[in-house]
């Protein structure tokens, strides 16, 4: 039995249900969400009547928190995940006249209105920037209609294009705990986390904060886009570099040779 395993107590009950009915059916959790710094259900150790036989991990960033945790080593196997093909280009080849900035919250209202809100904050004192919103693809219909409302007459633009068009056009992200920042770091763009005063950070790539540009305020903002853009839009090639590894190895390609051992 293959289920999800993201640290939610149905998956613990449905494991044990499943050992009680028959202890000797072969279970598997497949992990594949983000893990923010203080994200810590799914890498806690229970009864192993509650965890399944094997953990199935989607990179190497979450097979090596949950060995870091106390897993065993022939507990978790790294299969990946499914991704298309990549669409990157030289940033130099980038539309460049656009200079976008993509923002990419997750579904939730609050999350939303977050980023939006910080991003009027900076075109208040640089209207020169262009924003663009990305909602995610689970958001509903009817926060999808308040949001359009919201940004009526407001210089930030609601995307209808496919992700690869609006990583394309881009080359900064600001986001805060969604799986696409993976993506648009794959892609070229510099990720810019939006933290909130007083809050846990929920930044998927907080392991490498030190190698990636760090704001608290929409003037540190216009700061660093300032000078990114003095710059041509070019990064130090030793941080982007760092960042991108990291970021191939949280979301790694599939292992055809891992999952056929299963």
């Amino acid at each position: 039995v293959i289920f999800t395993y993201e640290g939610l107590p149905w998956e613990k009950l449905l494991n044990y249900k499943i050992k009680e009915y028959n202890s000797k059916i072969q279970t598997y959790g497949y992990f594949f969400s983000v893990v923010s710094e203080f994200h810590n259900s799914p890498f806690i150790k229970f009864n192993s009547k509650y965890e399944p036989d094997i953990i199935l991990s989607s990179g190497f960033f979450a097979k090596k928190k949950f060995l870091k945790n106390g897993f065993k080593k022939n507990k978790i196997i790294n299969i990946g995940l499914s991704k298309k093909k990549k669409i990157a280009t030289k940033i130099e080849k980038r539309n460049l006249i656009k200079k976008n900035c993509l923002l990419i919250p997750e579904a939730f209202e609050e999350e939303i209105l977050n980023l939006v809100n910080f991003s009027l904050k900076v075109l208040k004192k640089n209207n020169k920037i262009n924003f663009v919103l990305r909602l995610h693809p689970s958001t509903e219909p009817k926060l999808l209609n308040k949001i359009k409302s919201y940004l009526i007459d407001k210089k930030i633009k609601l995307s209808t294009a496919s992700l690869e068009k609006d990583l394309n056009k881009s080359n900064m992200v600001l986001y805060r705990g969604s799986s696409t920042v993976i993506k648009a770091v794959k892609e070229n763009l510099l990720p810019v986390y939006v933290p909130i005063k007083d809050e846990l950070s929920i930044d998927p790539l907080f392991d490498i904060r030190k190698h990636k540009p760090e704001i608290n305020s929409p003037d540190d903002f216009i700061l660093l886009y300032d000078n990114f853009n003095k710059n041509k839009f070019k990064r130090p090639n030793k941080n982007i570099n760092r960042i991108k590894k990291f970021c191939d190895e949280y979301l790694s390609d599939i292992h055809q040779k891992n999952i056929s051992k299963i």
